[in-house]
């Protein structure tokens, strides 16, 4: 079983996936993040529905190993269960890949990163990411990628984005 490296990784939630194929960083993911790593289950969140935003995005990165798929952990597991309980199953999955691991978790879901703090989890989202591909010149402007992902219903609170973009110079 292939499994991440131990060399810079990151485990992903769907929320972040979706939102960086829409942004169009997918085929910077390797220099952004590292290694891309996720469970199998958050692949099939992203891939549920043929046609939705970063579908085909998700599925040749996917297929061209650019995001590295990992099995599921078996809902029988103890972690798996108790997370299922707060959590939907691909954020359960990623959370304890993360712990496995001890790699960053890329989520951008508010319960899902605060359960991920508490176990301890260096956690990152897609607008860190964002920054981070403005600042190393991959993208020239971090409102029009963030207008972008507005327009596919990603909300952000103005407070946020204020901050982002202070933090980006915009």
């Amino acid at each position: 079983m292939d499994k991440p490296s131990g060399a810079s990784q990151i485990i992903a939630d769907s929320g972040p996936l979706i939102a960086l194929a829409i942004s169009g960083l997918f085929s910077h993911l390797p220099d952004l993040c590292g290694e891309v790593w996720v469970p199998q289950q958050v692949l099939n969140e992203c891939l549920a529905k043929e046609g939705a935003p970063g579908f085909a995005e998700i599925q040749e990165s996917a297929k061209d190993r650019i995001i590295h798929v990992h099995p599921d952990i078996p809902e029988s597991d103890e972690m798996i269960k108790s997370l299922s309980r707060l959590l939907d199953p691909g954020e359960a999955q990623a959370i304890k890949l993360a712990l496995m691991y001890q790699s960053v978790l890329l989520i951008d879901e508010k319960s899902g990163r605060s359960t991920a703090r508490s176990l301890g989890i260096a956690v990152t989202g897609s607008l860190a990411v964002l920054l981070k591909a403005k600042n190393t010149g991959v993208i020239p402007s971090v409102k029009s990628v963030v207008n972008k992902l507005q327009q596919h219903n990603y909300r952000y609170s103005k407070a946020l984005i204020a901050q982002l973009l202070n933090k980006a110079g915009e």
